[in-house]
């Protein structure tokens, strides 16, 4: 049954494989890299000093102490990635893999002596107990909370993802212990008792962080069958939650819920469906869904920010369509940071089910948008460590995350997605693929045995390239983005061209394929205009959406209608003059996303010593000043329509000035946002560089 649910599989990272050399095979080596440097026995010496275990002479790491289920996870991964591409990679990985699990089981062995059987450690057994019992731990506050069923929830997959991955039984015995102890204990209770104990709301007299717990249940029932882990799953079902999607009523805001707790519940919704054809899970998956993408998202696609609540600072939900007030400091609450990278994540991993479900080429926009902006963005090409916000604020930095010390949710998040980067780049059934992300890779389709190897540069460009190798039948079809400026120009295989105007839609190749065919596709990637969740006017090029407020025009919190296209006087910016511009007559300030490597240092430089504007200097400095006071000459370039608003920031918007990239040899660009104080100028460009 679960099959007729969902007619498309992801082609998982056993059937993807990144070019080597690509862009995508160096990051996720790079990732392998810093992740074999770390001591699993450290990651280990939290839980079994707990159990009362030797914990072999190691040292913890500072930071998290669950980081060890986030490691696991990555192992399994880089596993299935470089399995046959990379021996040492991938053995070193199962090798690490094999031990953590086993160390795992002789935690959960141990606690039994002094605990029922199923959790891995007392501590977890005794919060558990606890949140059954509304009793509040040491650390609880509207800001701070013990999230032990965030943990059981990683535990499970964890375990259930070493059986899919490597066989290992005693894994999904485990996974069987810990779901018994968990439904002895949530049994006697009402549901809604139940809904007590896992309400999410701060706004509640009690709180809890129950996040996916539910889709452990749901995995471990889809190996074994056993309909108590169905009955487990349902346990933690929050049915309030469910009915503001499906009585369209958004309510986030009010319950001063987390982002990154609750979209690991909307992908158990999506399992339910999967698992149980319940309709209704499905719907109010799809509309939360809608939701985020239409009222919450903020222009690199992640959620999350500054609350609707003066006593708490970020990573929570704010009112609809008020994205702006998570990048707005104020008096009271400084310090806000906004787009929580492990939310951009969670909501791909939402699509990739949905996607099995049924081809969505606008969800599939909208992965891709958080995969250039949100997940490729998120990585420090010289070390694999992470960005934890990707934050949008004036005067702030996107900061990366220290080798051994910065053990948190999106550091393991990250990890785990660096690890199997080639997700989501093919759908398949069994007569046909589907190319959803696009990047350079090797995909193998299933059913036929088909080789397509997949050649392009994008987002740099819009040409991309398919070599099929081996003769078979199969429909191929070609994701054509909603973002795109014009047809899209297909070259197929016997040499007819095809101009194909269909935004938002699948092009369709259906032939008998023979050894050595060729496909090509070639789009217009031209700056657009969209309007960001509030009224704001973004632009977007090749899928990548960056901020600009419209001024005065833009929406202001009392919901006041933005009107858009209005001239405005001019302005003077850090004592250069600024004038209103039409979007398509302005330019962009670079900023590419190497910023802090050794090359980028070398141009950095390089620049210096020819006058030019000076890039990468701590937030603060003047902007892009010379020896004489007097800007740099790209930024005396940039022309950015400029408005005069009661806000205190106002976004200006440009585009990458091709000649001076080409002139400097940097290639790897994204677009920014850059932001103007009114008291200090312009301080910043978005990722902590400036000019």
């Amino acid at each position: 049954m679960t099959a007729q649910r969902t007619p498309l599989r992801m082609a998982g990272p056993g059937s993807v494989r990144p070019l080597k050399g690509s862009c995508i095979d160096r990051k996720m080596r790079k990732n392998a890299q810093w992740l074999f440097t770390l001591k699993p026995d450290r990651l280990l010496a939290p839980l079994r000093a707990n159990c009362g275990l030797d914990v072999c002479g190691a040292r913890a790491y500072n930071g998290w102490k669950d980081y060890y289920y986030y490691y696991l996870r990555a192992m399994c991964n880089l596993y299935a990635s470089f399995q046959g591409v990379d021996d040492a990679i991938a053995g070193e990985a199962r090798e690490r893999a094999l031990y953590m699990t086993r160390a795992l089981l002789e935690c959960q062995q141990k606690t039994a002596e002094t605990c029922p059987p199923g959790f891995i450690t007392p501590e977890m057994d005794r919060l558990f107990v606890d949140r059954t019992r509304l009793v509040r731990d040491s650390i609880y506050s509207h800001t701070h909370i013990e999230a032990v069923m965030y943990s059981v929830h990683k535990v499970l997959l964890d375990f259930v993802l070493v059986y899919r991955t490597f066989g290992m039984s005693e894994a999904l015995d485990g996974a069987k212990r810990m779901a018994e102890r968990v439904h002895g204990l949530m049994a006697p209770f009402s549901q809604e008792e139940r809904e007590k104990m896992t309400n999410s709301r701060r706004t509640e007299d009690f709180f809890s962080e129950a996040g996916g717990i539910m889709d452990g249940f749901l995995q471990l029932y889809a190996e074994t069958g056993d309909p108590i882990h169905l009955e487990t799953a349902g346990f933690f079902r929050r049915r309030w939650f469910d009915r503001m999607f499906l009585e369209d009523d958004d309510r986030l805001a009010w319950g001063m819920e987390h982002a990154n707790s609750e979209i690991p519940y909307v992908e158990a919704l999506v399992d339910q469906y999967v698992q149980t054809g319940e309709e209704s899970a499905l719907r109010a998956a799809r509309e939360f869904m809608r939701v985020s993408h239409a009222d919450h998202e903020l222009p690199q696609g992640s959620v999350s920010g500054r609350s609707a609540f003066p006593d708490y600072q970020s990573e929570l939900y704010n009112y609809p369509k008020r994205v702006f007030f998570h990048i707005m400091d104020t008096p009271a609450r400084k310090n806000i940071s906004s787009g929580e990278s492990c939310c951009a994540h969670n909501l791909n991993r939402v699509s990739a089910k949905l996607l099995e479900i049924e081809p969505d080429v606008a969800l599939m926009d909208a992965w891709e948008r958080r995969f250039v902006n949100a997940v490729l963005a998120q990585q420090n090409p010289d070390n694999g460590m992470f960005i934890y916000n990707l934050n949008l604020k004036n005067n702030t930095y996107k900061m990366w995350g220290y080798p051994t010390k910065s053990f948190w949710c999106c550091y393991g998040t990250g990890a785990e997605v660096f690890a199997a980067l080639t997700e989501g780049a093919f759908y398949e059934s069994e007569t046909a693929a589907y190319a959803c992300l696009y990047m350079p890779c090797e995909y193998t389709h299933s059913a036929t045995g088909l080789r397509i190897v997949e050649r392009t540069a994008y987002p740099d460009d819009g040409h991309i390239r398919f070599e099929v190798y081996g003769s078979g039948e199969l429909s191929l079809f070609l994701r054509l983005p909603g973002w795109l400026n014009g047809a899209a120009r297909i070259v197929l295989p016997d040499g007819g061209t095809a101009d194909v105007d269909r935004r938002g839609e699948f092009y369709e190749i259906r032939r008998n394929w023979r050894d050595g065919d060729v496909v090509e596709m070639a789009r217009q990637q031209r700056n657009s205009l969209c309007r960001s969740p509030g009224g704001s006017v973004c632009a977007d090029r090749r899928g990548v959406r960056a901020s600009r407020r419209e001024g005065i025009h833009a929406r202001q919190p009392c919901g006041s209608r933005a009107s858009a296209g209005k001239r405005v006087r001019q302005k003077r910016l850090s004592g250069l003059p600024v004038r209103a511009v039409q979007l398509s007559e302005a330019r962009v300030l670079p900023y590419h996303g190497y910023a802090g490597s050794e090359e980028y240092l070398q141009r950095r430089e390089l620049l210096r010593a020819q006058s030019e504007p000076r890039i990468g200097q701590a937030a603060g400095n003047r902007a892009g000043r010379g020896a004489d006071g007097r800007l740099g000459a790209p930024f005396r370039q940039c022309r950015a329509r400029t408005a005069e608003s009661g806000q205190r920031h106002v976004y200006l918007q440009s585009q990458p000035e091709e000649q001076y990239l080409q002139d400097v040899g940097i290639s790897d660009q994204i677009l920014l946002v850059l932001l103007w104080n009114r008291r200090g100028g312009v301080r910043r460009l978005d990722g902590g560089c400036v000019l």
